[in-house]
């Protein structure tokens, strides 16, 4: 009778081992299957939430968009006009090319540079100055004139004296352009410098001073000559700078200038022994009075 009492508990035990097990399996499916739905919720939720954030975003590209076709700009079509001496004023259209190139494309219309370096440029352009081909030599030969008396000339190779310069100054400008020490005013006195400097190399020299009415001794005399003469509204100060050459080795100038002098193709030139060829220079006139022009009209070249 025992056992069979312990048999019952035994068994009763294990009844009530088994529905408490049972309990709590069934417990643990409804949390994981509460879990399960709360997680597919929160996805759903969470792809509707970024449908709506992706369609704002397009929404306000598109709202961006319609807004950009809608701006406008006026643009300045304007032509930009400057104060600037007429073609005609400078006689050459190499020369003109040079003030377009020097004065205009730089904007260096500050005075007194402009006016003096043009009227410098119009002495040039005007008369036909030649400088002696270093390679020539001086032939002498005898002629009879009108009055059958014997008379001398000389014959020599000679180049154009504009085309010399043009290459000059363009060679000073691109070597010291990029200097950082160099001013605006340190350039434009420079570029005065090498033209004055070319100017006073002519064959002409005879003929421009007895036409300007000065004397000279030494090249650094002809030179402030030229200068004081041409250049008539530039302070004593910036005429020695410009004579004394400050902004450029002299060496090197010369350097520059000989080897120039090397790339041009030479012509024949006969003048008469006693001395230089004496000719007629076209005196400086008054520079004519500035014209308001557009740079696109301005720069047209003429011939």
């Amino acid at each position: 009778m025992q056992y069979i009492i312990i048999a019952f508990i035994i068994v009763g035990l294990t009844v009530v081992w088994i529905f408490f097990r049972t309990m709590a399996t069934n417990q643990k499916q409804r949390e994981e299957e509460e879990k399960k739905k709360i997680e597919e919720a929160n996805q759903r939720k969470k792809e509707i939430l970024n449908a709506v954030i992706e369609e704002e975003k397009r929404q306000l590209k598109k709202s961006q968009m319609a807004q950009k076709k809608e701006v406008f700009y006026q643009l300045n079509t304007h032509e930009i006009k400057l104060n600037l001496y007429p073609k005609s004023y400078f006689g050459d259209f190499r020369i003109f090319r040079l003030y377009r190139e020097i004065v205009i494309d730089n904007y260096w219309l500050n005075e007194p540079f402009h006016t003096e370096f043009s009227r410098l440029l119009q002495f040039i352009g005007s008369n036909k100055f030649w400088l002696k081909d270093p390679t020539s030599r001086e032939v002498i030969s005898n002629i009879r004139d009108d009055n059958n008396q014997i008379c001398k000339n000389i014959s020599m190779y000679v180049l154009d004296l504009i085309d010399v310069l043009d290459s000059v100054i363009k060679k000073v400008y691109s070597e010291l352009i990029n200097k950082e020490l160099l001013t605006k005013k340190d350039l434009q006195n420079s570029i005065l410098s090498a033209s004055i400097y070319v100017l006073s190399e002519s064959g002409d020299i005879s003929s421009i001073s007895k036409t300007l009415r000065f004397k000279y001794v030494e090249k650094k005399d002809l030179q402030y000559a030229l200068v004081d003469i041409i250049c008539t509204n530039l302070s004593v100060k910036t005429k020695m700078m410009i004579v004394e050459n400050n902004f450029l080795n002299d060496i090197f100038f010369t350097k520059i200038y000989n080897e120039i002098l090397f790339n041009f193709y030479a012509h024949l030139y006969t003048f008469p022994v006693n001395g230089e060829p004496s000719r007629t220079i076209n005196l400086l006139p008054y520079p004519p009075k500035k014209q308001l022009m557009s740079i696109a009209k301005s720069t047209d070249m003429f011939f």
